[in-house]
């Protein structure tokens, strides 16, 4: 059967290429795919899954047929993910991730190899080093308590001495995303809370309308990335399933909103600014297209937009800025006053160039592989 269908794909493939000359021609190879889901989880999968589940792994085979950028192991994880996802599109981009993780972990693996080499022939040339501990009389596990404590301590300061801007993170979103676009906002979330947590002054930092047992997908991505949240030595972020005009008065409150008509102008200490949980590297046909003013406008607060055109000559890519670099952007206005020179340091270099200063490699080359990411999706279409 599934030498009918790749005939038959070849054949569509060859009438298409015939009638636009400069149209991609899939090449038709044997399957790369080796690793398919395991018998304890087709055991695991009621009736309706187990048919979703086939009607994937014929896909991700045909995929497998035409696509050389595609993962030695999927786990069977990622196959139940798989399943959970309504489009070929994201089933596609998940099988890309998966691929990077395999690269990324093999540099990391590479790494860890060349380190233990330098190790070994540092050894031989130089002999052991000494103990780094050994002048230190405190033991490690009580630094390692004292830092914690400092860190407690410098978080419960901002709170009731230094009195900065309160910092808010809308969670609202979290069920409506795609698979990928739940898991990037996830992990950016983990990463502005530990930063915070790191530095000198921290904020007060909240994460409200917080419902991590919406699905299976949000429980998964909150076990996966925010396991931070419940380290018993964890100081903030206070999370929540209230909404933020639940807990701070509605004159205090500022959303910030690349939409919002008014620019904000300075961070004061007495404000809240509330920042969207939305990212900006995947289309989520979920949510509105301008969720964050229209989130403003039904809680009836103040919304505005970072002064991106007043200080920056913006020439391409979007204006949705990463959680991380919106909180940074946050924190060194309010500390300098200076919205030039922070704007300079947060905002992507990709934003203030203009296509004829970009490399011309890259550009043809991800041009490619969009185009080719579109042809296979029309192929399963079929």
């Amino acid at each position: 059967m599934n030498r009918l269908r790749v005939m038959y794909y070849q054949c569509m493939e060859r009438i298409r290429s015939l009638g636009s000359p400069e149209a991609i021609r899939l090449k038709w190879e044997l399957p790369k795919l080796t690793s398919y889901p395991s018998d304890e989880l087709w055991r695991k999968l009621d009736a309706e899954k187990t048919k979703k589940l086939k009607e994937v792994v014929d896909e991700v085979e045909m995929i497998s047929r035409v696509y050389r950028y595609f993962p030695e192991n999927i786990r069977d994880s990622d196959w139940n993910d798989m399943i959970e996802m309504p489009t070929a599109k994201q089933r596609l981009d998940q099988l890309k991730h998966i691929r990077r993780v395999e690269g990324q972990r093999r540099k990391d693996q590479d790494k860890t190899v060349l380190k233990k080499e330098a190790a070994k022939e540092r050894m031989a040339l130089y002999g052991p080093r000494e103990p780094l501990a050994t002048y230190l009389s405190v033991p490690g596990f009580r630094l390692v308590r004292m830092e914690k404590e400092r860190e407690a301590q410098r978080y419960i300061n901002s709170l009731l001495v230094e009195k900065p801007p309160t910092v808010v993170f809308d969670c609202r979103y979290l069920s409506k995303m795609s698979h990928r676009g739940l898991n990037l906002t996830a992990m950016q979330l983990h990463y502005v809370a530990s930063h915070n947590r790191d530095r000198k002054n921290p904020w007060p930092m909240y994460f409200v309308n917080c419902n991590f047992e919406a699905s299976r997908a949000v429980i998964k991505a909150r076990e996966k990335h925010l396991r931070i949240l419940d380290s018993p030595t964890m100081i903030g972020p206070e999370c929540t399933k209230k909404n933020y005009t639940e807990l701070f008065p509605r004159e205090k409150i500022v959303y910030l909103s690349p939409d919002a008509e008014e620019e904000l102008e300075e961070v004061i200490g007495d404000e809240v600014f509330v920042i969207g949980g939305i990212v900006d590297r995947v289309t989520e046909h979920g949510i509105p297209k301008h969720a964050s003013k229209e989130a403003a406008d039904k809680d009836n607060v103040r919304s505005v937009r970072l002064p991106l055109d007043k200080y920056i000559s913006w020439k391409s890519g979007t204006k949705y800025l990463t959680l991380m670099a919106v909180m940074n952007i946050l924190k060194d206005v309010y500390e300098t006053k200076d919205w030039p020179s922070t704007l300079d340091r947060h905002i992507p270099v990709r934003n203030v160039r203009d296509a004829s200063e970009k490399n011309a490699i890259d550009r043809d080359k991800h041009k490619r592989f969009r185009e080719l990411d579109r042809h296979v999706i029309r192929t399963l279409r079929l």
